[in-house]
């Protein structure tokens, strides 16, 4: 993995690489020019895992430019301990030596070809710019959702609508013997065609039941970065997910 700005080259040398550097957005990133730096809001970060063994294979983040596009960026998990304090949710920075890889298909959470890398030699600075979205979405629609299916290895989705039925959770022993919760949540689009969205374990538990109850009705749910499966002939969503409560509004 090539990354830009090596800091063992001579600082001379180093010092007139970062001069010549010039700000990019997401869409005019280029693996070949390593001339750019990006400045971006850090919208979520996670660690990968090996199960049921939990043993931590990767450690990544999405990240929100001022126009509003996303891209993933993988983090080294030799830099662990640093990119955990140096990459807070929410905050924007401005990041310089970086490299770049093919997007794997397993679990791709964008429509990006290409995942930025983050190593020992990325510069990292915290900037105070509020001018950068929260949150990012691309919604599919109800028709959509068979053909991901069918691929191999499909996007995760983002789906919206309102809120059709919530269930209480639900707890079983799963085959491994551990208890699992899950709850159920109906989505509705206009159509009146409903998927069934899960949450398990802690995210069951977590979602504010009491203040949805309060909401004024029809509220409108937003599910992001969900992973497809089918039940009985339906389709579910499968999510990693995040839960905000915002007046007759819901994200996920």
């Amino acid at each position: 993995m090539a990354l830009t700005g090596d800091v063992d080259t001579q600082s001379t040398t180093a010092m007139s690489t970062a001069l010549q550097r010039s700000l990019a957005y997401f869409t005019d990133l280029n693996p070949a020019d390593n001339s750019k730096f990006i400045e971006a809001r850090v919208y979520r970060k996670w660690m990968a895992m090996k199960v049921p063994a939990l043993i931590p294979t990767g450690f990544s983040c999405i990240l929100l430019d001022k126009k509003g596009a996303a891209i993933q960026a993988n983090l080294d998990l030799k830099e662990k301990e640093r990119f955990e304090h140096d990459l807070q949710l929410n905050c924007v920075y401005r990041i310089k030596g970086f490299g770049f890889e093919k997007t794997d298909g397993w679990g791709k959470t964008l429509d990006n070809d290409m995942t930025l890398c983050f190593g020992k030699h990325t510069q990292i600075d915290l900037l105070k710019d509020d001018d950068y979205p929260y949150h990012y979405f691309n919604f599919a629609a109800y028709n959509e959702l068979g053909g991901r299916l069918e691929k191999k290895n499909p996007i995760l989705t983002d789906y919206i609508g309102y809120i059709h039925n919530v269930e209480k959770v639900k707890k079983f022993r799963g085959a491994t013997g551990n208890k699992i919760k899950l709850r159920n949540i109906g989505i509705r689009n206009l159509n009146n065609n409903v998927v069934v969205f899960t949450l398990w374990n802690e995210k069951a538990d977590n979602f504010e039941e009491d203040e949805y109850m309060k909401m004024q009705k029809p509220v409108v749910l937003a599910v992001s970065s969900c992973y497809l499966k089918t039940y009985g002939g339906k389709h579910n969503g499968l999510p990693y997910t995040q839960f905000l409560p915002l007046a007759n509004y819901v994200s996920i």
